[in-house]
């Protein structure tokens, strides 16, 4: 017989025919908790036993002490809460082995007076189990409905958080991974954080958070209790409460559990309204970006019932990474994080093939001044979701501010020409269209044959000498061109004699027969490394790495 509901031993002791038992040994282990009923004969096999079994021997203590030795190392071993056994024949008592042995085991042993036989102690006992049962369920029952009327209300996950806090008398905090949303109750975050509680997802790498909240029983951590939050078969979040104002028990965790249950009620609900919402938005962008043959008068009633102006001055941002174009689900985290911290209050957010986009609408800003506040906003976003999802290359272009249709179309093609190479410039994950310089030229060049044309007729010998004889001339080329033809500064920077340096420029010159010391040849050749890193980051490759042709590697 089992129960859903666990008492403690001294509760049964207190509140059944129990009472009336002598306690022989194992008085510290009075505070176990018992989930359940088990009679089995004394003498005879004990089989079926399970963790916090109340066991009830149906007859009396047996003669041979070896028996009784090997029954209580046999209940042990199932981690039974306790033994109850009936009275012992005239003239005999319990051996003083089997009570030290008992208190070794930390094993309760009761033993009923002769006038309670143990079929009214299974009655008494289950029938203490049903009425804490009962007025069980009523409870939670209650709380199930306070935790509905706060879905109902639309007061959110806060909501929810309010009312277990109030339940349990101790901080909550509820978080969703999906929007990285974290509500506190009981302990705002600033309080919270001075008071020493840590949230949950702050103790793991989320990694190992995902994979501690798939576990079926109720994680706990740091004076903690953890339920997982989930849809189906994914965790979606969890609610924590902390150990602050009073232990926590079982119903606690119950309480714990469902409202994570009408935590995932919320979150399914928002998801479905979110996911009709965005495909309006990727709809409306697609159209925005690439259908020109709309009529431009219908994108903006379009654009007006989702409530953006394309009218005023916008500027697109594109978020992408090469691993995106196989994990649909990071390009839906990506999107909800930005979607709940975005640059401007009105920005539309959206998914365009395998990357995000983002229109974004200046309030009045200088140039110089959106700029920063752009690059801020743009490396905040890339560091957090580049560490939280794992994605090392997470690259973000933006174009310049446009205006009408046209012009947004452009700050687009912009973008995405500036996410492309974003490392290139200042070796950056964060690229603005007007740091291109050069390669805002380059950039513009789709054909891969011209390209590769002008780069092997330029360092192409350089490079193919590289690989053949295992030289640096490559790299001591970017350096003394980064230098601006320094040779004593590049020399330094490359831990080498100037006359080592110098034996390699006039290789190169001999190579290329351009002489990177002259201000045009200079620039020739730094044209050249542009064009080689271009057609590395287009073809996936390292851009340390040569284009493919001849002379690849």
């Amino acid at each position: 017989m089992r129960f859903s509901y666990g008492l403690t031993l001294s509760e049964i002791v207190d509140s059944s025919l129990l009472r009336r038992a002598r306690l022989l040994s194992g008085a510290r282990g009075l505070d176990r908790v018992v989930h359940g009923l088990q009679v089995i004969p004394m003498a005879g096999p004990a089989d079926g036993l399970r963790e916090g079994d109340l066991v009830i021997a149906s007859n009396p203590w047996p003669e041979r002490d070896g028996d009784v030795g090997r029954l209580l190392h046999k209940l042990t071993e199932s981690n039974v809460s306790a033994l109850v056994v009936e009275a012992c024949p005239p003239k005999r008592t319990v051996p003083r082995d089997a009570v030290e042995l008992g208190d070794r085991l930390v094993l309760p042993i009761l033993v009923l007076p002769s006038s309670i036989p143990a079929s009214s102690v299974v009655h008494s006992v289950a029938a203490l189990f049903m009425k804490y049962q009962t007025a069980f369920h009523n409870l939670i029952e209650f709380r199930q409905k306070v935790f509905i009327e706060e879905v109902l209300m639309e007061r959110g996950l806060q909501g929810v958080a309010d009312a277990v806090a109030r339940i349990i008398n101790n901080p909550i905090a509820i978080e969703e991974f999906v929007t990285y949303t974290r509500v506190y109750s009981g302990a705002e975050g600033d309080k919270a954080t001075r008071a020493g509680l840590t949230p949950y997802s702050d103790m793991f790498p989320r990694a190992r958070l995902q994979s501690l909240l798939r576990l079926p029983s109720t994680e706990t951590a740091k004076a903690s209790a953890v339920c997982p939050i989930r849809i189906g078969d994914e965790v979606m979040g969890y609610v924590q409460a902390w150990v602050v104002n009073r232990p926590l028990v079982g119903l606690d965790i119950e309480t714990l559990q469902r409202a994570a249950l009408a935590a995932s009620i919320l979150i399914s609900y928002r998801r479905s309204v979110v996911q009709a919402e965005n495909r309006q938005k990727d709809d409306l962008l697609a159209d925005l970006l690439w259908q020109t043959t709309l009529p431009e008068q219908t994108i903006h009633n379009r654009a007006r019932a989702l409530g953006v102006d394309l009218s005023r001055p916008a500027v697109a941002i594109v978020v992408g990474a090469p691993q995106l174009a196989d994990r649909p689900d990071h390009l839906r985290r990506i999107r909800s994080f930005i979607e709940g911290r975005p640059f401007g209050s009105r920005d539309l957010v959206g998914q365009t093939g395998t990357s995000i986009t983002i229109l974004h609408f200046p309030e009045g800003t200088s140039p110089a001044l959106a700029a920063k506040k752009l690059h801020d906003w743009a490396k905040r976003t890339q560091h957090t979701l580049g560490s939280d999802l794992g994605l090392e290359r997470l690259q973000m272009g933006a174009g310049t501010v446009q205006q009408g249709i046209k012009g947004i179309r452009l700050s687009h093609m912009q973008a995405m020409r500036a996410m492309e190479v974003a490392h290139l410039v200042h070796n950056s994950s964060v690229c603005l269209y007007t740091e291109l310089g050069a390669l805002r030229l380059l950039s513009a060049i789709t054909d891969p044959a011209e390209l590769q044309d002008y780069l092997e007729t330029t360092i192409g010998p350089v490079v193919k000498h590289d690989r053949e004889r295992k030289t640096e001339l490559i790299a001591s080329l970017r350096v003394f061109v980064d230098t601006d033809g320094n040779l004593a500064e590049a020399s330094k920077k490359l831990f080498v004699h100037p006359n080592t340096l110098k034996y390699r420029i006039r290789k190169i010159q001999e190579l290329t027969g351009l002489d990177p010391r002259l201000g045009r040849d200079r620039l020739t050749l730094a044209m050249a490394l542009q064009v080689m890193d271009l057609l590395a980051v287009r073809e996936g490759r390292n851009v340390v790495g040569v284009a493919s042709g001849p002379f690849s590697s």
